[in-house]
């Protein structure tokens, strides 16, 4: 009698297996079989879970297995498992990206405690990916609740993020004390963002000291934000002597991990290097991550200029006037203060070789360059009215001496020579 109880036992046991097999094939789930005891003790889900590393992280990777591994110890209700399951999911390492399992693995993860799966669905909620049923208030609302439990259970990325969002007043009421604690809190623990947002806070309040403390040891610790953040300190001179070659450094670590802003900052500082050295390979690297940032759409004013200057100049590539105008309107119609005496001087720099050209359009862009603030284009201005192209003489002497008491080192140098 026992021996038949063992055998349907084990026709049963056989029957479940198939059946999880069928809804893992018809969820898109990967095929991952038990093979295990449901009743593991922690230890043996804890012995899968340093197997899943070993896969994940040793010498010789296998996701496939490190998935299988991760998804064992989770069926004993381990939430680190269930992290580590959820973060491949949504990679696509080990099998197809799948939001929707990650988003289950980080749902299990978090329901047995696990503070990174709360933190990750806190994520998930903000962003869209869950709670599509929920209207935006009320996933902000679900958000903010999973931040501040993971928080609560020392988890320093949710510190971190918290701490932002009482620091901007993003979906809670702004707290700048709250946000502090929770900010030092995790950079206690080393968390790079952290001593990011560390930074920007003394920087907005001019210790830029502190700032530039903060920001390195977020960068060396890996996070793009600092490491762009300690590239514009370098850049400008705040907090630490200023020095260019070590501004491109950090910035070329942040843009080599795609961070946008640090992308454009990269390429227009090299520029600026290019055209005080002469070396042509800052006019290489400046192309490169300006083309970049065109891409990202990113700080357009600044880097069409640039892109406008080169082709206007012939800086690192073959020189085509038409190119830079067409980079000088769309800085223009960005607000670049210099880009309407920039594509004034090619519209000139073209009638060279044709009969006529739209002397109007000249005249207003160099008065708009003037207007906005650009000292060059009011020069130009001045010398057309002198040499008689628009206005008359008089008008153009007395921009001239309008100018220089702007300060205008143009302007003073004429003056000084047609009074000789």
């Amino acid at each position: 009698m026992e021996d038949m109880n063992a055998l349907i036992d084990s026709v049963k046991d056989e029957g479940e297996r198939k059946l999880r097999l069928m809804h893992a094939v018809l969820s898109g789930r990967p095929v991952i079989e038990h093979t295990m005891d449901p009743q593991l003790s922690d230890k043996e889900a804890e012995r899968l879970c340093l197997q899943g590393d070993f896969f994940y992280y040793g010498t010789n990777v296998d996701y496939k297995r490190a998935i299988q591994c991760y998804h064992d110890a989770s069926e004993c209700d381990s939430g680190r498992a269930c992290g580590c399951l959820g973060r491949m999911y949504e990679k696509g390492l080990g099998s197809e990206v799948n939001l929707r399992l990650a988003f289950e693995s980080y749902k299990k993860g978090a329901d047995i405690g696990d503070s990174f799966c709360t933190f990750a669905l806190g994520k998930y909620y903000e962003k869209g990916i869950a709670g599509k049923d929920m209207d935006e208030n009320e996933r902000l609302e679900e958000a903010v609740k999973l931040y501040k439990k993971a928080a609560k259970s020392n988890n320093v990325d949710a510190m971190a993020k918290l701490g932002y969002m009482y620091d901007k007043g993003i979906f809670v009421e702004q707290d700048q004390e709250k946000a502090i604690d929770l900010y030092e809190r995790a950079a206690k623990s080393d968390n790079p963002l952290a001593m990011n947002f560390l930074g920007a806070y003394y920087f907005k309040k001019k210790q830029y000291k502190e700032a530039v403390s903060y920001f390195s040891k977020g960068a060396v610790l890996g996070c793009t934000r600092a490491a762009n953040n300690l590239g514009m300190c370098y850049e400008g001179g705040f907090g630490i002597s200023k020095d260019p070659f070590e501004a491109v450094y950090w910035y070329k670590k942040a843009a080599e991990k795609g961070h946008p802003e640090a992308i454009s900052n990269l390429g227009i500082l090299n520029f600026k290097l290019a055209r005080v050295t002469s070396n042509p390979k800052h006019y290489e690297q400046a192309l490169k991550w300006l083309f970049s940032a065109q891409q990202l759409k990113q700080n357009l004013k600044e880097t069409y200029y640039a892109l406008g200057l080169i082709f206007q100049n012939g800086l690192g590539t073959d020189r085509d006037l038409y190119i830079a105008m067409n980079y000088f309107e769309e800085a223009d119609k960005l607000g670049n203060i210099y880009s309407a005496r920039a594509l004034a001087d090619s519209i000139l720099e073209v009638s060279k070789t044709q009969k006529e050209f739209d002397k109007d359009k000249v005249l207003k862009l160099y008065q708009k360059g003037y207007k906005g603030g650009d000292l060059s284009a009011g020069y130009k201005l001045a010398i057309g009215c002198i040499e008689g192209k628009w206005e008359d003489t008089q008008e153009g002497i007395r921009i001239m001496k309008e100018l220089d008491e702007k300060g205008s080192l143009e302007a003073k140098h004429y003056l000084n020579t047609i009074s000789q």
